[in-house]
C-alpha cells in the first residue's frame, strides 16, 4: 500500500493539482471531503511552497471575503 498524504483544504488540493499532482482518492464526510495524494518528497515541497506563498494567502483571503460579501443580504 502506498503512503498517502491527505487534506480537507480544497485550496491546497487545487494548488497541488495545478502543479501536476493528481488525487488518488476522496472520501466524503457530511459537509467536508478528504482528498488523497500519493505522498512524495516533491508533493511535500509543493505543500511547503503553498504554505509560505504570501501572495497566495492574500488571494485566498480576498476570495473568501468576496464570497462572504456576495452572500450578504
Amino acid at each position: 500500500m502506498k503512503d498517502l498524504y491527505y487534506t480537507q483544504s480544497l485550496n491546497l488540493a487545487a494548488y497541488l493539482m495545478a502543479h501536476g499532482f493528481d488525487p488518488v482518492g476522496k472520501r466524503k464526510n457530511n459537509k467536508s471531503v478528504t482528498i488523497y495524494f500519493e505522498k512524495t518528497d516533491a508533493l511535500h515541497d509543493c505543500v511547503r511552497k503553498y504554505n509560505h506563498d504570501e501572495e497566495l494567502k492574500k488571494f485566498i483571503a480576498s476570495f473568501k471575503n468576496l464570497k462572504s460579501y456576495l452572500n450578504e443580504n
